[in-house]
């Protein structure tokens, strides 16, 4: 009788015990939420816009391993079926990259300039990039060399309440054409005709455009 009461109990167990060793040792799955999908769309909206039509997008995703590598994967697949839908525009590469993204300093530096380099260097065909890990700081030298490769840059800036004021001067320069930074008040009620995925990004993420800089809090 013992064993007979006890048996629902051992078979819950077993099963439990047997599903979380099946999953030991595999990639964690990010359920692609609604929020996700909104970043990647508006994302991929934006970039085919600044880049044009059969852009060759190259991405930059934090590292396998990085807590918010964790979440960026159904980020990535909404921003690359927005990007085919937007101008027939592809994604060429995707590189994980270990930033430091929680570093304190208020000069920290996310992307090296050695970094992002070396992967432009190596991604042949790139029109434009989308980095989700920062983007170098750069001096004046650094800046104008960067132009003259006429790559259409986006940053994506979502591990802080504010990005560094260095983002203000990659954008008045147009090395970068859009900076996607995190709302700090509340928007506006949403923009008539404005898609779904448009008014969720807004109540999380601002973007700012070189036009939009100087009026921007970094």
């Amino acid at each position: 009788m013992s064993t007979l009461s006890h048996s629902p109990r051992l078979f819950v167990l077993l099963s439990v015990s047997l599903f979380v060793l099946a999953g030991c040792g595999r990639k964690p799955v990010v359920p692609a939420s609604p929020a996700n999908n909104a970043l990647g769309e508006v994302v991929g909206e934006e970039t085919a816009r600044v880049a044009g039509p059969g852009a060759k997008v190259m991405v930059l995703a934090p590292a396998s391993g990085d807590p918010a590598g964790m979440t960026i994967d159904p980020v990535l697949k909404a921003l690359t079926a927005k990007l085919a839908q937007q101008g027939n525009c592809t994604v060429i590469a995707t590189h994980r990259v270990k930033a430091r993204l929680t570093d304190p300093s208020p000069t920290r530096e996310e992307l090296t300039t050695a970094q992002f380099d070396d992967l432009v260097r190596n991604t042949k065909g790139a029109t434009a990039v989308v980095s989700f890990v920062g983007f170098p700081v750069l001096d004046d030298a650094q800046i104008t060399a960067f132009k003259s490769r006429s790559l259409k840059c986006v940053a994506v800036y979502t591990a802080g309440p504010q990005a560094g004021p260095h983002y203000k001067k990659l954008l008045t320069s147009k090395v970068l054409e859009v900076a996607v930074l995190p709302r700090l008040e509340p928007p506006a009620n949403a923009a008539p005709g404005s898609s779904p995925a448009r008014d969720m990004f807004n109540r999380q993420y601002q973007l700012v455009t070189p036009e939009t800089a100087d009026k921007t809090v970094f």
